[in-house]
């Protein structure tokens, strides 16, 4: 029983994770919203790392919900950039090394935090490189151009320097005060648990939810809605990422189903 509602856990973080990408990611591209990186990357960081530290084969139960993840988010949105995939397989992929040394160790988490989100700083600089196949000067002034343009800087002056060097330091230092709290969390949040255990109401039988037809409906009718959203001509702003945030809850509620 332990085990199943470890599972249970698990998979409801791993939507979660699915569910903040492929959403609230969308969302947010849609809405040209800066500072993208920063909170995707740090709810990755969160959810990784409860995932890791509810999982007993930490490497494969990572790797696992990361390929869940960016199945989901072609899912959405078969033309969702190659950087949102690259992204969320580094994350996967950094996590499951850390996390199968040790899932005690807190500076193993604070590096975790720090990496993760200094890769979400410099995914536009990897990109040109490694993938585009540009100079290393050509994307590095390309970059830093994009940096200081969300900054509303656009002159190359030695302020930009300190600009981009705040840029880094900034998801630097939030990735270690996010590595910092996973740490430490699940003793929190035992400590509440004796806090409040007086007022915890008992827990209620409930009645199986009955399967079969009714299940098949539900499942056919996500389906058809899913397939309809994917064809619906959409716009960019509200209405695509009202839309996003749709495919993406139906995804999720079908993987959970199915």
């Amino acid at each position: 029983m332990e085990q199943q509602e470890k599972y249970q856990q698990l998979l409801r973080l791993t939507a979660l994770w699915a569910l903040v990408e492929s959403g609230l990611g969308g969302m947010m591209h849609a809405f040209h919203l800066p500072f993208t990186g920063l909170v995707l990357g740090g709810f990755s960081i969160l959810i990784l790392s409860l995932i890791a530290r509810g999982s007993q084969h930490v490497f494969g139960r990572v790797i696992k919900a990361t390929l869940i993840v960016i199945a989901v988010k072609a899912a959405v949105n078969p033309f969702t950039s190659p950087m949102a995939y690259i992204a969320v397989g580094f994350q996967g992929v950094c996590a499951a090394l850390l996390f199968s040394i040790s899932i005690n160790s807190r500076i193993l988490f604070m590096v975790f935090g720090a990496i993760t989100m200094m890769e979400s700083a410099v995914q536009k600089l990897l990109v040109l490189t490694l993938i585009f196949g540009q100079t290393w000067w050509k994307a590095l002034n390309a970059w830093a151009e994009s940096v200081t343009q969300l900054f509303g800087v656009v002159t190359q002056s030695e302020g930009s320097t300190y600009i981009i060097g705040g840029y880094l330091g900034l998801f630097i230092v939030w990735g270690l005060i996010l590595g910092n709290w996973m740490y430490y969390l699940p003793r929190q949040i035992r400590e509440r648990e004796q806090k409040y255990a007086h007022i915890v109401p008992e827990p209620s039988i409930e009645t199986p939810l009955k399967t079969g037809k009714k299940t098949t409906i539900t499942v056919f009718i996500l389906f058809i809605f899913l397939a309809s959203g994917l064809w619906l001509s959409t716009e960019k702003g509200a209405l695509s990422a009202f839309m996003l945030l749709v495919r993406t809850v139906v995804v999720v509620i079908l993987w959970i189903y199915l």
